[in-house]
């Protein structure tokens, strides 16, 4: 029996919970009813916005500088770099960017190496190392106990003839100059996302193999009777490391080192060369509905033929449901970027109750309405978006526009209007990578560029590996479906039922790998941006106890890489392992204390 005091607790418990689902319901009814976007109330302040920019722009030209502080070589340290072309220039000088490391550059690397007190880890032109000198110095490099990531392998009959060369490199024979490989096998523990076989990436490489010491992190593949043959040890190696006199080498051998590909390598080495990696990331995933919702019927023939009805009616009663189904099933936020027209040059014929639909359906789902700036018509681009904006406000005056899809738009095309007729805008979502190679940059009006690299309906090798070097470099993923591609289609593939069955069949085995990740909208991403690209922080280590202090933002992430480590408690935040020796850090005060253990008793043999 249950006593009248236990009685009148478990009532009472029972009443707070029944207030807070109705105070729930009642507040989400009453943004519904206002019409107005969530989105805004939860933007940083102009203000905010103004430090941040600020402080990044002042953090990158310190670091470019080469004057920003060190901190602790174990935690935050330089890179140097040696040579090379313009284009691995950019890919060191993005990744120092994102990790905040001073860049020193070096014309050579006997430069390098005759500045002992510079950079303990440096990226190099493997290119370059057919030189005597550079050889020479590769190794002066490796007895002062610094570590060398190499861009490329360099000329078979330098490794041939220099046996000064092979001992940096780790590298024993010489097999052949030149070898054609299917793709590659990479290892687990390099990047994010585990072990995985791309046999659909071809290179070529010359052929060596590594003396017994190396530490493999990926082999090619080749499907070939000779090749199936051979045993692990004999198969060509594309990523290594190997011991250097005190330091380390750590060998590309392929075109890997490009964009943002190169980037999450060059996070992945750097870290595989040091006892404990540090360094901030996003902690974010987008998925976008490109030029979706549809507000007025559009190529009414071919759709009447496909689909026996008109696009505003396939969109609302046959692609909605369906599109709200793969994102309720897969757990992503949804960012819809509206397009109230595609063809402006033929008589408007809109269903005004569409926006109030859309707008409700959405917003219950917790997501986001943005404007696209796509068409298939030749109107200019801000009378365009004049009439889309003139609409919109007229069916939902309050709802504020803070995101705008420049799809394939260059920055010239859309900049100006930030500010002008995109007043409210403060985050824009483009396709690929921008015009400097990056993921992230501020345009005109303070706003944020972040890219949309990925389509939802596709996942090639090439789609698989990029991801995971994302994820390792950022922590960052933005994919985009582009939903025009149903009114006018080009193939079999821009069909709704081929194309909805390829969504939702992709984003659970790749997508969902990382939903470790925060599923967030588009303009909760551009603030993560904001704070992630305004993050300042050091570090340092005494016993099992590693000390972080942080600024540039309320929450901070950090991904902490550690050998046979495991966190065991944090104070000043919180964490979440997220594979074997990925751990990510949440920072919510200006200091973090972070505790280690040994995960077993096994030895790491990299560097301190």
């Amino acid at each position: 029996m249950v006593s009248k005091s236990n009685y009148a607790v478990i009532l009472g418990v029972m009443l707070v919970v029944l207030f807070l689902f109705q105070f729930t319901g009642i507040s989400q009814d009453v943004v519904l009813r206002s019409g107005e976007n969530p989105a805004l109330g939860e933007a940083l302040t102009v203000q905010e916005e103004t430090a941040a920019q600020e402080s990044f722009e002042q953090e990158t030209e310190a670091l470019a500088s080469g004057k920003a502080g060190a901190g602790h070589a174990e935690i935050r340290g330089d890179a140097g770099f040696a040579g090379g072309g313009e284009a691995l220039l950019r890919t060191v000088a993005s990744w120092c960017e994102a990790q905040k490391r001073a860049l020193t550059q070096y014309e050579s690397l006997a430069e390098a190496a005759a500045d002992p007190d510079g950079p303990a880890l440096l990226v190099a032109d493997g290119a370059a190392l057919a030189q005597e000198a550079e050889q020479e110095a590769l190794a002066e490099l490796g007895e002062q106990g610094r570590s060398v990531i190499v861009s490329t392998l360099p000329p078979a009959d330098a490794l041939s003839t220099s046996r000064t060369l092979r001992e940096s490199l780790g590298v024993r024979e010489v097999v052949r100059e030149s070898l054609d490989l299917d793709g590659f096998t990479l290892y687990e523990g390099l990047l994010l996302g585990g072990g995985e076989t791309f046999d659909e990436l071809p290179l070529t490489v010359p052929y060596v193999r590594l003396g017994a010491a190396c530490k493999v992190y990926a082999v090619g593949v080749l499907e070939e009777e000779w090749f199936e043959s051979l045993e692990n040890e004999e198969l060509p190696p594309i990523l290594w490391r190997a011991g250097n006199g005190g330091g380390l080498t750590a060998v590309v051998n392929g075109e890997f080192l490009e964009a943002e590909t190169g980037t999450g390598l060059l996070t992945g080495l750097a870290a595989d060369l040091t006892n404990l990696s540090v360094y901030p990331v996003v902690n974010a995933r987008v998925s976008a509905a490109e030029n979706y919702p549809l507000l007025a019927e559009e190529n009414e023939e071919q759709m009447t033929e496909l689909y026996g009805q008109g696009s505003v009616n396939l969109f609302r009663d046959t692609i909605w449901p369906g599109l709200a189904g793969i994102f309720y099933d897969t757990g992503e936020s949804l960012t819809a970027l509206c397009a109230p027209r595609l063809d402006y040059t033929r008589p408007l014929n809109r269903d005004e109750d569409l926006a109030e639909f859309y707008y409700q359906q959405i917003l219950k789902m917790q997501g986001e309405i943005g404007l696209s700036g796509m068409q298939v018509s030749d109107v200019p681009l801000e009378e365009k978006l004049s009439q889309d904006l003139d609409y919109l406000h007229s069916v939902l005056p309050e709802y504020g526009i803070s995101v705008f899809y420049a799809g394939s738009l260059a920055g010239s095309e859309y900049e100006g209007l930030l500010g002008g007729v995109l007043e409210d805008v403060r985050t824009v979502l483009a396709d690929g990578f921008g015009e400097d190679g990056r993921l992230f940059s501020y345009l005109e009006n303070g706003a944020v560029r972040l890219s949309v690299y990925l389509d939802g309906t596709v996942h090639e090798e090439e789609d698989d590996f990029l991801l995971r070097c994302t994820q390792t470099g950022y922590a960052y993923c933005a994919s985009g479906v582009d939903l025009s591609r149903i009114v006018f289609p080009e193939s079999e593939d821009d069909l709704w039922n081929n194309m909805s069955l390829e969504w939702a069949r992709l984003y659970r085995p790749y997508r969902l790998r990382y939903a470790y990740f925060d599923a967030l909208t588009a303009s909760q991403a551009g603030r993560r941006v904001r704070e992630y690209l305004a993050v300042s922080y050091d570090g340092a280590r005494a016993g099992d106890t590693l000390t972080l202090t942080a600024g540039g933002g309320e929450t901070m992430y950090f991904m902490l890489r550690t050998h046979g480590e495991e966190v065991v408690s944090m104070t000043g935040g919180t964490f979440e392992e997220l594979e074997q020796d990925w751990t990510l850090l949440t920072v919510t005060e200006g200091t973090a204390a972070v505790t280690l253990r040994q995960r077993d008793r096994s030895e790491y043999a990299g560097k301190e």
